[in-house]
């Protein structure tokens, strides 16, 4: 990095790989606040981080359609709806289960609240539908092709891609136990088992 180029050292990790900065929503265009503009304006970061919080679940969703797997898919001109997913049980319906929900590019949010209704299969669906998205060229670029869960106010990522654009599930102890309980609350112990073998 050249000595004049701004640095963003304040923003807080969202998910592996994925960072939550401040934005100033201009009339004709989205400025991301640099180090030196925090500085500048003498608030307290909490404070700016809780009022960018605010602003962005007002942001409007211009459609909000189910797919028949329960993915919830959210679209819109905003610069933020992806952003929605750092408060996402105020964008769509959560479980107790937690949700995994995929960020592809800024105006587009896709969720999954986990259920018994065979949670893996709509998992892969969801993986399914992200690589697609990301292989076009997307408004702002790409955000993330992967996959993450939410729960208990934690957020770990649940895929990865290859080079040659192959997508694994990665089931973690966050992620394993959440499709425990899933199976366990709607299915017998072995059928649970094989689900979790696939």
């Amino acid at each position: 990095m050249r000595p004049d180029e701004p640095s963003f050292d304040y923003a807080r990790p969202f998910a592996d790989g994925v960072v939550v900065a401040l934005c100033l929503d201009l009339p004709e265009t989205v400025q991301t606040i640099s180090d030196a503009g925090i500085a500048e304006a003498g608030w307290d970061l909490d404070e700016l981080y809780r009022w960018g919080q605010e602003n962005t679940d007002r942001e409007s969703v211009d459609e909000h359609d189910v797919l028949e797997t329960g993915i919830h898919v959210l679209t819109g001109e905003s610069f933020f709806v992806a952003s929605k997913a750092i408060d996402l049980p105020r964008a769509v319906p959560v479980t107790e289960f937690g949700t995994v929900f995929a960020i592809p590019h800024r105006h587009l949010l896709l969720a999954l609240p986990l259920s018994p209704r065979e949670p893996l299969d709509g998992v892969r669906h969801l993986a399914m539908i992200t690589q697609r998205i990301v292989r076009d060229p997307l408004p702002g670029g790409v955000i993330s092709g992967d996959l993450f869960l939410t729960r208990h106010g934690l957020v770990s990522r649940v895929s990865e891609t290859d080079a040659e654009s192959n997508v694994a599930i990665l089931v973690d102890d966050l992620f394993q136990q959440a499709l425990e309980e899933v199976i366990e609350r709607d299915a017998p112990e072995s059928a649970g088992d094989e689900v979790l073998r696939s």
